[in-house]
């Protein structure tokens, strides 16, 4: 005869608890800096294959890693490009000559013109090779740089400043390099852009004393309904 008390549901029902403590919390992808469909992008940045463009920020107190961007292209056209992940080697710009902690190339692909304030012209671009596995640290400052193959198509810029999300903040709204990354200066008018991001998991919670007690009484519930069950058998 089973025990009062001994239910094995009890003591599953304890153990499916504490699991669930110990699994870390799932990957959230945020929009975390950007100036949205600006109203005007009626400007642009030049852009050759010495002539790289691109854009400051500070991380905010969590871990995250580069996922994509919606970029607006001031001229539609086809060309590949490759994108650049430098420290900040003060005044928000790389230090001169500095080599990138992380770099991603994309394919050629075809982007649109970008139209003033219609979010839908502006052209995702998805991330990969080391741009996305780096892992950016907390509260630190980076540059994320922008070199295109093809000369004329330039990125639109606008008179829109950059807003962030998350605890991310941003000093220098646009970066530049004539050189290939020689040397590096600041600018004014920023990218008509949204950076997204991937947080790191939320760290698995710490069973207490009292829920690792849980977890032992549930074992030695299971346990005990075990040994019942085998001497029924005999």
């Amino acid at each position: 005869m089973r025990r009062r008390g001994s239910h094995p549901r009890r003591g599953l029902r304890n153990l499916g608890f504490l699991s669930g403590l110990l699994v870390a919390g799932p990957a959230i992808a945020v929009t975390v800096l950007g100036t949205g469909a600006a109203t005007s992008g009626g400007n642009a940045a030049t852009m050759t294959s010495s002539i790289w463009q691109g854009f400051q920020f500070t991380t905010g107190s969590q871990s995250a890693s580069l996922q994509s961007i919606d970029l607006a292209f001031f001229f539609a056209g086809t060309t590949s490009m490759t994108w650049y992940l430098y420290a900040d080697g003060g005044s928000g710009v790389p230090a001169n000559g500095a080599t990138a902690l992380a770099t991603y190339t994309a394919p050629s692909a075809t982007y649109a013109a970008y139209s003033d304030g219609n979010a839908g012209t502006l052209s995702p671009i998805t991330f990969g090779g080391t741009l996305t596995s780096y892992q950016l640290a907390p509260n630190t400052s980076y540059v994320l740089i922008l070199k295109i193959a093809t000369s004329g198509i330039n990125v639109a810029i606008t008179n829109s400043s950059i807003s962030s999300t998350q605890g991310w903040t941003n000093t220098t709204q646009r970066v530049f390099t004539t050189d290939a990354g020689s040397t590096w200066n600041p600018a004014s008018l920023p990218f008509v852009f949204n950076l997204n991001t991937v947080s790191a998991p939320t760290p698995a919670a710490v069973p207490t004393l009292s829920e690792w007690a849980q977890l032992m009484l549930g074992l030695m519930v299971l346990t005990m309904l075990g040994w019942q069950w085998r001497k029924q058998r005999l």
